[in-house]
């Protein structure tokens, strides 16, 4: 077991001798990835030559090369990040007229302030289509609202009018029912004058059947219905 113990630190201990006598110094790792960087950009490949001049900044050496921000700027503008190519682009020219790609950097900045200018005019474009849009989904929420309470209204009143007149229809076949004309009519064999009344009644309430519905459950299911007959109007999303 010591055996074993030993041997594996003795492997790991290897490992790491290994790893530190092929890691680069700082400078020669910025080396690197200066010579990769240009390869990227002469390969149109912004995106890769971003990262390693990220890199390169993250080794925060002192003796970097005085291009660098130009550089880094025309790979930030090839992935389409203006402001960032604008930032860079400032500290190079910040240099003065002596820096090496004073008028390339010069160049690129027009390109990048132009690019810019156009991403504001297709934003504020974009914020003011979402603004009418916004406008117009209020009016349409606010116009649902008036339509569904009128609509739960006109199904209250409907309500109570068929209540009403299942109640008046009720009333008057006991009303009739309870008059000496019928009872004398029907013990002398005559027919009921009733009977048709009650008949009345009983198809009005199969017919409206708002005698089996509660009135707290009958508020709820018309305004549910109601909505359900006018929709919410979908709100538009931000650019």
């Amino acid at each position: 077991m010591v055996l074993k113990t030993r041997t594996l630190a003795m492997a790991l201990a290897s490992i790491t001798f290994v790893t530190s006598a092929y890691s680069l110094t700082p400078q020669a790792e910025a080396d690197r990835l200066q010579l990769h960087a240009k390869a990227a950009l002469a390969a149109n490949d912004y995106a890769t030559a971003v990262g390693d001049f990220s890199k390169l900044e993250d080794l925060h050496l002192k003796n970097m090369p005085q291009s660098l921000p130009y550089l880094y700027g025309v790979a930030l503008a090839g992935t389409k990040d203006f402001s960032g190519a604008k930032a860079k682009l400032d500290e190079y020219l910040a240099i003065g007229s002596s820096a090496k790609f004073y008028r390339e950097a010069l160049e690129k900045y027009n390109e990048v302030t132009d690019a810019l200018k156009k991403q504001e005019e297709i934003r504020v474009a974009a914020e003011e289509k979402y603004q009418g849009a916004l406008r117009d989904y209020q009016r349409q929420h606010d116009a649902r609202g008036g339509r569904v309470e009128n609509c739960v209204q006109k199904l209250s009143d409907d309500y109570e009018s068929r209540n009403s007149e299942i109640e008046d229809a009720h009333q008057e076949a006991q009303k009739c029912g309870s008059g000496w004309g019928n009872a004398i009519g029907m013990a002398a064999g005559g027919k009921d004058r009733c009977a048709p009344l009650w008949e009345h009644y009983e198809d009005l309430r199969n017919s409206y059947r708002s005698d089996h519905v509660s009135r707290w459950q009958y508020e709820s299911d018309r305004r549910e219905a109601c909505e359900r007959k006018y929709p919410e109007p979908q709100a538009p999303a931000r650019p």
